[in-house]
């Protein structure tokens, strides 16, 4: 079948695939390091996590769809154009996540449909796909941040020289888990650094500090100071009674965990704060708390005490049964004990202002998550990155943190700060446009370049819902292909960092349970569950396309377990292609990361018949090796390929 100009053939059914026999895996993985910074609009609305690159599965999906022996050129024509290239096909993504599959199959012109037993992914995936009148958006939510000012904005006072507050540094007090003493609880000193490092703020003094006995702030020239005179007393700037993962008492020198001490339930000191001139936006200053933050504190507490019955706040627990004990173990065992009485304050008259307007669907859901998103940036576990001048928001590393020194940001200020409630709404009305800006690979060059797309979803037919991947088949409809990016063995489970969002969203139940290993039984529970879902998958596909997923693991016993799964779901892998997914930086970055997919297609058995298996790891090593492949990688495509040896099949 001929699809659009420039005349490419999409795939018949029971013929091969473009993916079964070519792709680009190279040049998408020079691509997907030439996007890591990229920001898609659609993707920015909202967090979350591990979301796949938007180039690489567009790429998957083309090469699932095209006919074999389509020509690289003409591949690549299709890549970089708007065209609706797939237009009539029906993609199905049952593992949606951050709808990736979803949104890129969209672009394309086919009707995708992603499901996932999260619904907090089901309402991302949901608005990504919605076509949104962006005038309308912004009249609204510039309305609710007004309501919030006026609510809430005198809780962030400015000085009297109109320095307007960003951040509050508060210190935890803690008592000895062995004599009882209460203490603060610090790694070291100093607030912030400015050592002129690229991306970092402009600063009045080189290096700000605090003193550990009356907690006077100090500013310093130097970034390059390691001492401090203080009470009468040389400190050192880098001592502190937190190391490691443990308290060092000053009293008894006995130490103590964080789960021991239960800090994230003790009580705070606020020790800074952090400003911004009212008219300039370069240059911060630190000072000392002054009476007016502290009234500001106490103004918040007594509104809270008297209106929470009135405001949106959820109520319940963190679910005590996880596979990350955190943030329970840090003593935040209810849902609003992870926020300050004014940040309860804020997001309870936001969601309750959302609750009570009259507003469409599509455009409650997409402030709604306008609001969701400066969760993670508003809440007592997000930390500093001092060098740089940056709250460090919570789930910047995967997971629940506790910093020792803990940040409020006030989400208010109108135009520092990374996180407020001013720069996640407008990433939320910028996610109403169709251009982005991405890269895509100039073969005249070879190499990836910068094309701007503008997209036309009219009439778009995608949907996102809520379900299992193993869900019954619904009636006649079924899917041309399916391509998906399923939990992986070494999992995290994202269903518990999500909770953090659902409890506000008032659905905080799954939809089913998700792909993950049962401990003792690792390997054979998670190919049984994996099984039912390709079985599933495979009869909602129609007959004689391949079904493509990708997967990543160092872990033999995650080979065998996906090994096992295609097994019991009687399929053949018809090709096997690494390629570079996870470009990582800065702490997310260690040698144990991998940072290659190997991009997985496969047939139901009789639908193909067993082969050599033509695919050697040594011949990816030899044709990557410039772009670089670290141990653990290496040793997951070794996997793979031995994975793929025992199951490999041919049309």
């Amino acid at each position: 079948m001929e699809c659009g100009e420039g005349a490419v053939e999409l795939a018949s059914p029971h013929d091969p695939a473009l993916i079964e026999s070519w792709f680009p895996y190279r040049e998408l993985s020079l691509i997907a390091r030439a996007d890591r910074r990229a920001r898609d609009p659609k993707y920015a609305a909202h967090l979350w996590w591990a979301r796949r690159p938007a180039g690489v599965f567009r790429a998957i999906l083309l090469a699932s769809g095209l006919a074999d022996g389509t020509d690289p050129q003409a591949f690549w024509e299709r890549f970089e154009s708007p065209a609706p290239t797939l237009d009539g096909l029906r993609v199905e993504d049952p593992f949606g996540g951050g709808g990736t599959t979803a949104l890129e199959a969209s672009r394309l012109g086919a009707t995708a449909i992603a499901s996932d037993v999260d619904p907090l992914a089901v309402e991302i995936i949901g608005h990504q796909l919605a076509l949104i009148a962006r005038e309308e958006l912004t009249k609204h939510g510039e309305a609710l941040i007004a309501h919030l000012r006026k609510r809430v904005g005198d809780l962030f006072p400015a000085s009297e020289d109109d320095w307007v507050p960003l951040h509050y540094f508060h210190l935890r007090a803690v008592s000895c888990n062995h004599c009882g003493e209460e203490s603060h609880l610090y790694r070291d000193l100093v607030i912030a650094r400015d050592h002129k490092r690229v991306g970092s703020v402009v600063r009045t003094s080189g290096l700000t500090a605090f003193c550990p006995e009356c907690f006077r702030v100090h500013n310093l020239r130097s970034p390059d100071r390691k001492q401090l005179r203080c009470c009468g007393r040389v400190h050192s700037l880098y001592k502190g009674t937190y190391r490691g993962q443990s308290f060092t008492c000053p009293s008894c020198n006995s130490r103590s965990t964080h789960r021991q001490l239960q800090t994230g339930s003790a009580p705070r000191l606020l020790i800074a704060v952090e400003e911004t001139a009212r008219e300039q936006r370069s240059g911060r200053r630190i000072r000392e708390p002054n009476a007016d933050d502290q009234l500001a504190a106490t103004r918040a507490a007594g509104r809270l005490r008297s209106r929470s019955n009135n405001l949106d706040i959820p109520q319940q627990s963190f679910d005590p049964e996880r596979t990350d004990e955190r943030p329970i173990s840090y003593g935040v065992k209810l849902y609003k004990d992870a926020f300050s009485d004014r940040q309860l304050l804020l997001f309870g008259h936001a969601f309750s202002w959302l609750r009570g307007q009259s507003l469409d669907a599509t455009t409650r859901r997409a402030l709604t998550l306008g609001v969701s998103n400066a969760l993670a940036s508003n809440n007592l576990l997000c930390g500093y990155a001092r060098d740089y001048g940056r709250l460090s928001s919570l789930f910047s590393v995967r997971g629940y943190s506790l910093p020792a020194l803990s940040v409020e940001l006030n989400p208010l200020h109108p135009f520092a700060g990374r996180g407020t409630l001013v720069r996640t709404m407008d990433r939320i009305y910028r996610s109403a446009d169709e251009e982005v800006t991405r890269n895509t690979w100039d073969v005249s060059t070879n190499s990836a370049k910068k094309t701007r797309l503008t997209f036309d979803r009219t009439g778009c037919k995608s949907q996102a819902v809520r379900g299992p991947a193993n869900r019954p088949r619904n009636g006649a409809l079924r899917s041309d292909l399916c391509i998906f990016d399923p939990p992986y063995f070494d999992y995290i489970a994202y269903n518990e960092l999500s909770e953090f969002y659902r409890a506000w969203h008032r659905f905080p139940a799954l939809a089913g349970i998700p792909l993950m290993p049962v401990p003792g039984d690792e390997v054979q529970s998670f190919a049984r569950h994996m099984a039912k879902c390709l079985k599933s998958m495979s009869r909602r596909q129609a007959a004689g396309r391949p079904m493509v997923f990708t997967f990543h693991s160092s872990s033999a016993d995650a080979w065998k377990a996906v090994g096992a799964a295609l097994d019991q779901a009687d399929m053949y892998v018809t090709a096997l292609w690494p390629v570079k997914t996870d470009t990582h930086m800065g702490h997310h970055s260690h040698d144990g990361n991998c940072e290659w997919d190997l991009v997985i297609a496969c047939r139901p058995r009789v639908e193909a018949r067993p082969a050599r298996c033509p695919i050697t790891a040594n011949a990816w090593f030899s044709q990557l090796g410039s772009i670089g492949i670290g141990a653990s990688d290496r040793e997951g495509m070794r996997l793979a390929v031995e994975m793929a040896e025992m199951r490999f099949g041919t049309m």
